[in-house]
């Protein structure tokens, strides 16, 4: 949501659900991407050597640093984690990653499946960790950016500004925010 891009964790005490940055839920005083906190997991940095070749977003699991990708496979694939998956059934995730990967997630003696998106991008491309927009670098570290950031409309004939209420980056910056 556009309204929470600039919100500090952490939020107010009668606030059930907080939301911020880009993507992002507050834990306690932290904004934390949602591809970890859908699973209930904080995000963590990501280790190079677990990437793949993409800079990806990271959660921490059971004291393992791993892509939200093979987090989401251990923990929906556990029969304990049951209210996270009948939670997930329930909220769509239709607004994926522009640029990454759609995985299906199904547990046995359920009628319905999960779809779950994940960012996955390039070394010089766009990236998020902890609600904030950086850039992955070549160790595909997603570095951000220290300034406050304003979004371009890019368009192929040149740049305008975005319209009100809409963050979006082309997809020669592979990434999409619409609020």
């Amino acid at each position: 949501d556009c309204n929470n891009f600039d919100h500090k964790c952490p939020c107010p005490e009668n606030q059930s659900r907080c939301n911020c940055g880009i993507n992002g839920r507050c834990i306690k005083n932290e904004c934390h991407s949602t591809e970890c906190t859908r699973l209930e997991l904080t995000e963590c940095r990501c280790q190079a050597d677990k990437l793949n070749s993409t800079c990806q977003i990271c959660c921490l699991l059971n004291n393992y640093c791993l892509p939200a990708v093979q987090a989401s496979r251990q923990v929906l694939t556990d029969s304990s984690s049951k209210p996270i998956y009948q939670r997930l059934l329930r909220k769509s995730d239709e607004r994926g990653a522009k640029q990454g990967k759609r995985e299906t997630f199904c547990q046995k003696n359920e009628k319905s499946c999960v779809n779950l998106y994940f960012f996955q991008g390039k070394a010089g491309g766009y990236c998020l960790r902890s609600g904030k927009l950086g850039r992955c670098n070549q160790r595909l570290e997603c570095d951000i950016f220290q300034n406050q950031q304003s979004f371009p409309l890019i368009r192929s004939s040149g740049v305008s500004f975005m319209p009100p209420g809409e963050i979006y980056i082309d997809a020669i910056f592979s990434i999409l925010f619409i609020c």
